[in-house]
């Protein structure tokens, strides 16, 4: 199964002038194709690292490539995740759960190089 990526760059309350890089994947590649949700799991602290969305989970934790329908945000109480069609919100700098599965950082590297480059391995396809 072919797996791509796409990367949306927002600014949702980073320092000033700084963008924070949400990476995503996109959606089916093609038209009927059924949606594949990942059943392994993973726990940590979101967090902004370099710039980029990364789950801390140990010393480097992981750069997540988002499903679409994962949008960041900011409120009062500071920034968070949204999933568009559930509703459910994970706050950054509290422990969250994901699901998902782990990236080949070469295959990352390839379709995704400003996330290669700017964020660094390991990396997850991450939902919640």
């Amino acid at each position: 199964m072919a797996v791509l990526l796409g990367v949306v760059s927002m600014q949702a309350g980073a320092r000033q002038g700084e963008a924070v890089l949400l990476p995503q994947m996109p959606p089916s590649w093609r038209p009927g194709t059924p949606t594949v949700y990942f059943m392994a799991g993973i726990g940590g602290e979101l967090k902004v690292v370099r710039g980029c969305v990364r789950l801390m989970n140990g010393a480097d934790g992981f750069t997540v490539l988002w499903h679409r329908g994962i949008e960041l945000g900011r409120d009062a109480r500071g920034r968070f995740l949204r999933n568009v069609h559930t509703g459910a919100v994970q706050r950054f700098g509290e422990q969250v759960e994901v699901g998902g599965a782990g990236l080949d950082p070469e295959y990352v590297g390839r379709v995704a190089p400003e996330v290669s480059r700017r964020c660094g391995p390991p990396y997850w396809a991450g939902w919640f």
